[in-house]
Formats: structure tokens, C-alpha cells, sequence
């Protein structure tokens, strides 16, 4: 009588002259090279042949010195596994590379599972396993559990297969411990999750079914699937550390942009903050290109590199207000080019002082843009030159990304884009926005619901900031209020109030 290949495997190890405990379908064994109190290595009878594990060395290696190879802990040479549908799989090993072969017979097209046959239909609560390989099923039977496995494993789509005698049942599906058996074993999940109560399971050791039976585990020793955590999630000890670095930031590296106003840098603490996006908004000739301006030329003298996107005003309009406001020379003298002595000499005074040169501020005049397309010149600086600060006067101009857009539904999309962008770039996203005529001709304050055209440009910003020119007895008194009905760095419905000093295009 031919000697079985668990047989082979126990008298290697005798032969070895290592400790073997066998219990005649199960045992372990002194790990040859080990200590004589070492049972590293553990095996285990099959219906086709032997389980080998070794726990403290190399499985091959081990193999190697008892003289044996892996096509030696099979019964014969060539394994037949039968499926229920006719399908013959025959499994042997190469003789010249040593390495596992399989081929098809019989019925090639059929769609049983391998060993179908063997889930009990008279008891519905028992627990099938859906495994990787005909000889995990073994291994799986081995231990008196269930198991079947589509036939090829991971190399075919398993929805080619009848998994309906698994509905109903309680089924753990092992993963093999590699991306393509995680692939396999989430598509077959997937495949029963509507019709059974279905999980995923790993070996605790090795790669597959067959190495955790081999290392004397059962089937309770399965540990559910560890997937890694989605890119981009952190916990809360690691971003506690960023935290730490960030609260104790010099303040020199601090990136919170200061507006000219220190009123309102106070209510916004300390300034306009990266990853996070402002809307300035007002009637027409309320000044929100004016106050954006003034905040764009501000950062951009500090060295911080801007740009300002206009979608209504020319890039020689933008510049002689940005002139009007540095020097304090007459704007509207500037726009007619008609400079009086004084204004001549303020606008001498301040082209020959290094502000002009030293302001890091590009300029966008382009009238038709999409927000893609305003990102896109973004990254575009932000690679060249960096970018701390990007100002878009006005979003109500922005161009739909789609034809046949509703008004509201675009506007909506581009205050999402502007929010996302802020976080993605890291910069700071200002944008200039109208305001309802409701307010004028209610001669009342605004607020956030009077932002035009969509209510999702107050859902979506961190700081609405509204421009109001108060009157008295109908006249205005000379100064504009910054009014924040939103803000997520600070107070909201907090009041700063500035002189109006339109004629020279600077708010304060």
C-alpha cells in the first residue's frame, strides 16, 4: 500500500531526528534545527494529502532539510477535485520548476461550486465558508467545517458561478492575503449580501484557509476583515500632534493674512485664514470690489503672492484703483487721467517708493471663466509662484459648467468649488458677491439671505461679510459697515465700522 503523504511527512521529521507528537490525523514536531522543547511545527491529515506549518522558520527551507517538496504533502501526483456539474480540476506540480499547475476537464462551463454538495440542507443555521481553492475546502473539511469555492479562485469573475444554495445561510468568506484575493473576496460579498448574512474573514496566519488550518487553528481563530482606514481619514492622536506644532507656531510662520482693518481682524481672529473661503457682498457701489481690492493689495504687500480674478472690471481699471488707494490720490482724477499738482505728486510719490514693485499681485482680466477654469489658473500660480490668496470679483459673473444650468444651480456649484478649492490649495478663496435690491429700497441693513441668486453661497463660505452704508435723514454719513452675518472664526453679527473713502478707492 502506497504511503500516505501525511505518513511521509512523519517519517521525514522521525528521520530528522526532531520530537514529533502524532495524533494521527493531527500533530507537531520539533522545528528541525530547534530546541528540543520547540513544537514550531504543526501538520494535519486532508482528504487529498498533508497541512504543513512551521511557525518559526521558513516553511520551504524546512522542507528542503527533511528532504521533501511540496508536491511530497500530496497524496499523488496528480489531485482530482470533481465538482458536482461534471467539472474536473486536476492540480499537480511541475517536476522542473516545482511550481503548482491546474487544468480543466469535463464540464468546463458548468456553474456548481466545488463540494456544493456538501452543505447539510437540513440544517439551515450551519455556517458555510466561501474559500479561495479546492484545497482550502479540504483543509476547511478537515476541521469539520462547510466550505465550498468557485472553481479558479480569484482568476474568474465568481457572478459566472450559482451561489444560490449559500441564500439564507450564515457564510464567512476567506480572503487570501493577497490584493487580488481581497478583490475576490469583497466581489463575492457583494454578490450575496442581499440574499444572506455574509462576512469577510482572514487566516490568522499565513495566506490562506489552508496555512491557518495547517498552524492547529480552527475556525473561531478567523479574525474579521482588517481593510486599512480610506486615505485621508487620520485619528484624533495624529492630528493632535499637528495640532500641538500649529498652536505653538511661531508667530512670524503663522499664515493668517491680515486685512487693512485691525477692527475687523479682530473679529475674525487675526485675519483671513488658509483652507477657508469669505464672501465680501454688497448693492452696487456699496464697495465690495473696493473692499476686496483694498484686501488683495494689503496681502500682496506683505509679500504674500495674490490674484485676483475680475470677471466684470479691466485689468487698467483694477490698477488705477489699486493706485487711487496707495497713493490717496483722487480716483476719479486718475480715470479721466486729469491729475491735479497734489494727486500728480502722490501718484510720483508712491511709483517711485518700492510698494509697486515689491507687491506680489497678478492680475486675471478674462470675462468668461468657469470655476474650473479659475482653479485651473490657480494651481497653475500656485506651482509657479505660490499662492496665498485668490479674489474673484464677482461670483454672479462665473461662468456655468454646464450648458443648460439653471442661474441658481450654477452659482451654488461655484461657492461649493470655491470652498473646496480653499482646502484642497490651501489658500485663502475671497469672493466678491451682490446683494438684493430689497435692502436699499427697505432701507434696512442686510443680511444673509439677501446674498443674490443662491442661498448656497452663505451655505457654503466660512465668513459672510455684508457692506452697508447707514444713513441719516436719507443722506449717507460717510461711513460703511462691515456686517458679519456668518463667521466661523469668530462672533457673528458683529458690526465693524469704517470711513467710506470711495473717492480714492480705499475703505478706511
Amino acid at each position: 500500500m502506497e504511503t500516505s503523504a501525511y505518513e511521509r511527512l512523519v517519517q521525514a521529521l522521525r528521520g530528522a531526528g526532531v520530537v514529533v507528537d502524532d495524533k494521527g490525523d493531527f500533530g507537531s514536531a520539533q522545528t528541525p534545527g530547534h530546541g528540543h522543547g520547540d513544537r514550531g511545527t504543526t501538520f494535519r491529515r486532508t482528504a487529498d494529502g498533508v497541512l504543513l506549518w512551521v511557525h518559526n522558520d521558513d516553511r520551504d527551507a524546512v522542507l528542503e532539510q527533511l528532504g521533501l517538496a511540496m508536491s511530497d504533502l500530496f497524496d499523488a501526483k496528480q489531485t482530482e477535485y470533481s465538482y458536482g456539474d461534471g467539472r474536473k480540476v486536476t492540480r499537480w506540480y511541475d517536476s522542473e520548476t516545482g511550481k503548482k499547475r491546474f487544468a480543466q476537464g469535463g464540464n468546463k462551463t458548468g456553474t456548481a461550486l466545488f463540494a456544493v454538495e456538501t452543505i447539510p440542507k437540513d440544517v439551515p443555521d450551519m455556517p458555510v465558508f466561501v474559500v479561495e481553492g479546492e484545497k482550502d475546502v479540504r483543509a476547511l473539511q478537515a476541521v469539520g467545517q462547510v466550505a465550498v469555492s468557485p472553481p479558479q479562485g480569484a482568476m474568474t469573475d465568481p457572478a459566472r458561478f450559482d451561489w444560490t444554495p449559500l441564500h439564507g445561510r450564515p457564510v464567512l468568506v476567506v480572503r487570501d492575503m493577497d490584493d487580488p484575493g481581497l478583490t475576490h473576496a469583497k466581489r463575492v460579498h457583494e454578490l450575496l449580501r442581499d440574499h444572506c448574512d455574509v462576512v469577510i474573514v482572514e487566516p490568522a496566519v499565513g495566506k490562506d484557509s489552508a496555512d491557518h488550518v495547517a498552524a492547529g487553528l480552527d475556525a473561531s481563530a478567523f479574525t474579521m476583515l482588517r481593510t486599512p482606514m480610506p486615505e485621508g481619514v487620520r485619528s484624533f492622536s495624529e492630528v493632535l500632534g499637528d495640532w500641538w506644532s500649529w498652536m505653538h507656531q511661531p508667530v512670524s510662520e503663522r499664515r493668517v493674512y491680515s486685512t487693512p482693518w485691525e477692527d475687523l481682524n479682530d473679529k475674525l481672529a487675526g485675519g483671513l485664514h488658509p483652507k477657508r473661503s469669505y464672501i465680501f457682498a454688497g448693492r452696487p457701489g456699496a464697495g465690495k470690489t473696493v473692499a476686496a481690492l483694498n484686501i488683495a493689495q494689503h496681502v500682496a504687500e506683505k509679500h504674500c503672492p495674490v490674484l485676483v480674478a475680475s470677471l466684470e472690471m479691466p485689468d487698467l481699471e483694477m490698477a488705477s484703483r489699486m493706485v487711487a488707494a496707495g497713493s490717496q490720490a483722487h480716483y476719479g482724477q486718475i480715470t479721466r487721467r486729469e491729475l491735479d499738482d497734489n494727486a500728480a505728486r502722490r501718484v510720483q510719490t508712491y511709483m517711485e517708493s518700492d510698494r509697486p514693485d515689491s507687491t506680489a499681485l497678478w492680475m486675471l482680466d478674462k470675462s468668461s471663466l468657469t470655476i474650473e477654469q479659475i482653479r485651473s489658473y490657480a494651481e497653475q500660480m500656485q506651482q509657479s509662484v505660490g499662492l496665498g490668496l485668490l479674489v474673484i470679483d464677482h461670483i454672479g459673473l462665473i461662468k456655468a459648467t454646464r450648458n443648460g444650468m439653471s442661474r441658481r444651480d450654477a452659482i451654488g456649484h461655484a461657492s461649493w468649488q470655491c470652498s473646496v478649492m480653499a482646502k484642497e490649495l490651501d489658500i485663502v478663496v475671497l469672493l466678491a458677491c451682490q446683494l438684493n435690491r430689497g435692502t436699499e429700497q427697505e432701507n434696512r441693513p442686510p443680511v444673509t439671505s439677501d446674498l443674490k441668486e443662491s442661498g448656497d453661497i452663505e451655505q457654503n463660505a466660512d465668513v459672510v461679510a455684508l457692506l452697508h452704508h447707514p444713513l441719516v435723514n436719507g443722506e449717507r454719513t460717510g461711513d460703511v459697515e462691515i456686517r458679519l452675518g456668518k463667521n466661523r472664526t469668530g462672533p457673528a453679527g458683529a458690526v465693524v465700522t469704517l470711513p467710506w473713502r470711495g473717492q480714492i478707492a480705499r475703505i478706511g
